[in-house]
């Protein structure tokens, strides 16, 4: 029988955590998955990361890289063929179907990302491999995704190995740290990607302009019955008051 497993990593100060990682709880029971909180990164002998200054880039990297790690870990050490990794700020509906039915085994499910942030992504791995830091790979706009949602499977724990994290580690420093990272090493690996119903990996209030949907305070009115996830990501400037509107709601409606 297959094994399967939900993990969310939640290390630092992430108050909105106590709303969502309840429905995801639930939406395992649903999945017949395990379900698992990562609170604290990868030790250096687990994953021997050279040092990541908070500058440039995004602060605290080696979460970025645990979001890669993590999978690998549980597939080869802890026995699971199939791994749904959840941003800790993914507020899941209670009647959302398994996505591991939705994504056929021998793929890693993903999200497909604007070719905005693909071209932005692929250029700090492009100077890279121009200054002979990393190995050279292919450019496809289609296979960018948005990490905050995605199955990993068996398939792929040799291109997401801890060495293969550590060689690729100088792409933490980019724009979009863990997208980045995701795509070199599915790349390099040839790894077989598969897109998911985008009703599973979806920003709220999107038919809102963009400085609109990121000071938005009520979110309510821009719910869509159509959603099984929101992931509501750092640009909203009142994330946590949004996050408990929509897990209250989803909460409620059943």
């Amino acid at each position: 029988m297959e094994k399967l497993a939900i993990i969310t990593i939640s290390i630092g100060h992430r108050p909105w955590a106590n709303y969502t990682i309840p429905a995801m709880k639930h939406y395992a029971r649903v999945c017949r998955a395990d379900f698992f909180v990562e609170r604290f990164p990868p030790s250096q002998e687990e994953l021997p990361l050279p040092e990541l200054p908070q500058k440039p880039g995004r602060r605290n990297k080696i979460a970025y890289a645990a979001k890669s790690f993590f999978p690998w870990k549980y597939m080869t050490q802890h026995g699971y063929d199939r791994i749904l990794v959840l941003d800790d700020s993914c507020c899941v509906r209670r009647n959302a179907e398994s996505l591991f039915d939705l994504v056929p085994r021998g793929y890693c499910g993903i999200k497909k990302t604007s070719p905005r942030h693909a071209r932005t992504s692929f250029a700090c791995i492009d100077a890279l491999v121009k200054n002979k830091t990393l190995q050279g790979v292919a450019y496809n706009d289609h296979y960018y995704m948005n990490s905050g949602v995605m199955i990993y499977d068996r398939i792929c724990a040799e291109a997401i190995s801890p060495e293969k994290i550590v060689y690729a580690a100088p792409l933490l420093f980019c724009r979009y740290p863990h997208q980045t990272l995701a795509y070199y090493l599915f790349a390099l690996g040839n790894v077989p990607l598969f897109f998911y119903p985008d009703s599973f990996n979806c920003l709220p209030a999107m038919s809102l302009p963009s400085e609109q949907r990121a000071n938005v305070k009520d979110i309510h009115p821009y719910l869509d019955d159509d959603v099984r996830i929101y992931h509501v990501t750092g640009k909203y400037k009142n994330r946590a008051l949004i996050i408990r509107q929509i897990c209250d709601y989803f909460l409620n409606e059943v």
